[in-house]
């Protein structure tokens, strides 16, 4: 078919049609793809929508393990306040010239609406590992990888106190001291979170490593090896350097959250008429999302080769208000 000698706006409507169902295609194979063949989103944390510009999540220290009732409920008033998590918004476009459209070259455009779906639909695991490695604030405005973390008191009045992170190189007795403390992490009352550490974590620099350690079956010159199959093991290039991590399960709680304010979604502009189309002679094709990624329950993940380590401070003897992520 010969291209139109004038563009119509039947024409471009046509377009963005087949755009919008492109789109939409890809978006949907991506996303299936991502749970089919890299599950780490539903393996490393909790997703789950939200409303409004921030959410304030205050069930972060709800997590205390049932205890004898005698007397009146316990209730932890430090979890009130919360971590104030805002949301950002996230864009990706893609403009198509109208001589495009009119020389039925417009095709061309479509890898990158491909891109812009794929791209929407990874956006999540994308915050996620922005969150894993850029270890923000958390409730009590320490670093959510720190040392010596006091997230509460037992029944004696004693501190239970947490570690979640350490300076070690990623090798056997470093991998399996991580496993033991988190076997023994507790809950702010006192109580153990009976995590069950579930994944290793790398990135590609120490992917032999990673499997090594854990898929060879013997080690040594014929020992039998103690951590054969005893985690999953996941590798993503997101993971800085020599860094490693080992993530928990908590009767399906995660170490980290994401939340969804607004899924990635398909805008057009593409009227003739619009100011922005016959100004810049391109019809736009935006996809816009908002959410937010953070750390949730630092006993539910350690993390390994870390370049430093931060001390825990006492919030109490500071006047800084509550984090905002």
């Amino acid at each position: 078919m010969p291209p139109p000698t004038t563009l119509s706006q039947a024409d471009v409507n046509d377009f963005s049609r087949v755009v919008s169902a492109r789109y939409n295609q890809a978006q949907a194979k991506t996303a299936a793809r991502v749970h089919d063949l890299d599950p780490l989103l539903e393996e490393l944390c909790t997703a789950f929508p939200v409303q409004g510009a921030a959410s304030v999540h205050g069930w972060l220290l709800q997590l205390k393990g049932f205890r004898e009732w005698i007397g009146n409920r316990q209730f932890d008033e430090t979890a009130i306040q919360g971590l104030i998590v805002a949301n950002r918004a996230f864009e990706h476009s893609v403009k198509v010239p109208l001589f495009a459209l009119q020389d039925n070259q417009a095709g061309t455009y479509m890898p990158l609406v491909d891109s812009m779906a794929a791209e929407g639909a990874n956006l999540w695991k994308t915050l996620l590992f922005e969150a894993l490695e850029g270890n923000a604030g958390w409730l009590d405005g320490n670093p959510f990888f720190c040392s010596g973390r006091v997230i509460g008191t037992d029944a004696g009045g004693n501190p239970v106190t947490l570690t979640n992170a350490g300076t070690g190189a990623l090798n056997e007795a470093n991998l399996t001291a991580a496993i033991k403390a988190m076997q023994t992490y507790r809950l702010h009352s006192g109580f153990n979170a009976q995590v069950t550490p579930e994944t290793l974590l790398v990135g590609p620099s120490l992917e032999a490593a990673a499997r090594t350690l854990i898929l060879a079956q013997l080690v040594g010159g014929g020992n039998t090896n103690i951590l054969y199959n005893r985690l999953k093991v996941r590798v993503h290039p997101l993971v800085n350097g020599n860094h490693w991590y080992v993530l928990g399960n908590k009767f399906g709680l995660k170490a980290f959250a994401v939340q969804q304010r607004m899924m990635p979604d398909l805008r057009i502009i593409d009227s003739l008429s619009d100011a922005a189309v016959a100004l810049d002679g391109n019809v736009q094709y935006n996809a816009t999302a908002r959410g937010e990624a953070f750390g949730a329950l630092p006993y539910l993940v350690y993390a390994g080769g870390l370049d430093t380590v931060a001390a825990w401070t006492d919030p109490d003897a500071s006047s800084e208000p509550d984090p905002v992520i």
